[in-house]
């Protein structure tokens, strides 16, 4: 990473798919899925209206997957002072991720 971007490291291994953008009246609503070394972990709903995201597990995964998550996304976001939502936070990094691969 450089300067004050946040960014999502080489070695994480949560990444979006199967993603989903459309407009609402307050901004973008995004649904995707998260995925973890390849597996599906959750679906991600952010309805575009300033909310926190919707995360569901997805079968075989478990809330303790989800729960997993969000440990992982509190330790990434830790060090940038995110203490409110880091879930969110890194939800829209893999976002911004996924969406520099659609060039």
């Amino acid at each position: 990473m450089t300067g004050d971007a946040l960014g999502v490291p080489a070695s994480c291994p949560y990444a979006l798919t199967q993603v989903t953008l459309g407009s609402a009246p307050g901004g973008v609503w995004v649904d995707a899925v998260l995925m973890c070394e390849g597996q599906p972990v959750a679906r991600i709903v952010q309805h575009g209206d300033g909310g926190p995201d919707a995360i569901r597990p997805l079968a075989p995964a478990t809330w303790a997957d989800v729960h997993t998550y969000e440990t992982y996304a509190r330790t990434w976001g830790a060090p940038y002072g995110i203490v409110h939502e880091p879930s969110n936070a890194l939800t829209a990094a893999l976002l911004e991720r996924w969406a520099a691969t659609r060039g």
